[in-house]
């Protein structure tokens, strides 16, 4: 005998079972966003402690180096020291600021010589001062010893975000606020206790940084430090935007391949390859270097006319442009050659120009109408020491801006060390 048995199928939920299922939702997810929270809460708690840690901790090495000149016995600076104690009220109450200065004298061969305290010295203060990015510890210190005792030297923010300063020295049986070492002497210890902020106010710069875009120029203010792989940097406290970018620059990756654009906008193939800026400089460096090996040899670097009523000097096309106020023509120079050799007949006789000149002909990437030259002119040379000369100059030149008179050029070994060989 087979009991069949027949289910009702539901049509939904009933009122009360839905609103039973809102309120556990709502729970739940009342609860994640309750979790989340406090560990976004605890993980900016950590962040800001180690902040603060690492501040403080700053702010002890460098205390501690100065502070060690004044304990060593066997040191042979003469040092004084004046601690200052000192309480301010602040946010977080009553705060120590106290202040350090240490008088570091010339070296002293002997030191048990008496020493009347006077005469040149290197001072440096430590303190805690307040701007608009909030309290910081401040180091000044002389650049050269001098005779005067209060201001002078180079102040300077050390740490941001220290608020409170105490130091106290040991005689042997107590702990001192102040302390005067021209009266106390040097003391035995010196303890330090710094408070640090944990406020991270590098986080809102942080979220700011990220609407700048690739080539913006910035102004940026921060505390000097070391990344963990030792690379020097700047932990920004805040920036300037000082001029926009409108147009993005080409990827880093892959750089400005358009050898139109490249030629046609030069500043963005500047901007955007650190190997064109570098042909810029040792485009500049081999000047320097021509002009010097010319002047060293008594050459006088001379100008000729760069507008001339007859072209010459070369075979090529020139440029041509009208003077109106003499109602001429007149041509771009294609060589200076003409009116070097003028100021040879006159008596200068060894001179020598780099200069612009214009040939009225093809145009290539490789190939420029309007390119720079170096042309000189020596009286009573024959072709044998000009051969020389120019051997000499082009191998100095090369050691010069490269290092090395070795080099590739296009694939190719290029060698120009002396002697080179004669056809």
């Amino acid at each position: 005998m087979k009991t069949s048995v027949n289910i009702l199928g539901r049509r939904g939920f009933t009122l009360i079972e839905m609103m039973v299922a809102c309120v556990i939702t709502a729970f739940v997810l009342s609860s994640v966003a309750m979790s989340l929270s406090q560990l976004s809460r605890a993980k900016s708690t950590c962040k800001e402690r180690l902040d603060a840690h690492l501040r403080a901790d700053t702010a002890v090495a460098a205390l501690r180096r100065d502070i060690a000149t004044i304990i060593r016995t066997d040191d042979l600076f003469w040092t004084r020291l004046l601690i200052v104690d000192d309480t301010v009220p602040t946010a977080l109450g009553q705060m120590d600021r106290d202040e350090l200065l240490v008088f570091n004298h010339r070296l002293r061969p002997i030191r048990d010589i008496d020493f009347s305290g006077e005469g040149l010295e290197y001072e440096t203060q430590y303190r805690i001062e307040e701007d608009e990015l909030g309290p910081a510890l401040w180091r000044r210190r002389d650049a050269v010893p001098d005779e005067y005792l209060l201001g002078g030297g180079i102040a300077a923010p050390l740490v941001e975000g220290i608020v409170g300063l105490s130091i106290e020295a040991y005689d042997g049986n107590e702990w001192y606020h102040e302390w005067d070492s021209d009266y106390d002497g040097l003391p035995l210890a010196v303890r330090l206790t710094v408070i640090a902020s944990g406020h991270r106010t590098g986080d809102d710069v942080y979220d700011a940084w990220q609407n700048l875009d690739l080539a913006d120029y910035v102004g940026a203010e921060g505390v000097l430090m070391r990344t963990r792989s030792g690379e020097l940097t700047l932990k920004v406290d805040r920036y300037t935007l000082l001029a926009k970018s409108l147009r993005p620059l080409p990827e880093k990756w892959h750089g400005l391949k358009d050898t139109e654009i490249r030629y046609r906008q030069r500043y963005l193939d500047l901007a955007a390859s650190d190997e064109v800026r570098e042909v810029f400089r040792r485009r500049a460096a081999a000047l320097r270097v021509l002009r010097a090996h010319m002047d060293a040899h008594g050459f006088i670097e001379v100008e000729t006319p760069i507008m001339q009523p007859q072209y010459g000097g070369a075979l090529a096309r020139p440029f041509t442009t009208h003077h109106n106020t003499l109602g001429i023509d007149l041509y771009l120079r294609i060589a200076p050659e003409l009116y070097l050799k003028r100021l040879l007949v006159g008596g200068l006789e060894r001179v020598y120009e780099l200069n612009r000149n214009f040939r009225n002909e093809g145009v290539s990437t490789q190939h420029n109408p309007e390119f720079t030259m170096l042309e000189f002119y020596a009286a009573y040379w024959d072709y044998r020491r000009m051969m020389e000369f120019v051997e000499e100059l082009l191998s100095v030149t090369a050691e010069a801006v490269l290092g090395t008179p070795d080099f590739e050029y296009q694939g190719k070994a290029v060698s120009m060390q002396r002697p080179w060989k004669r056809m």
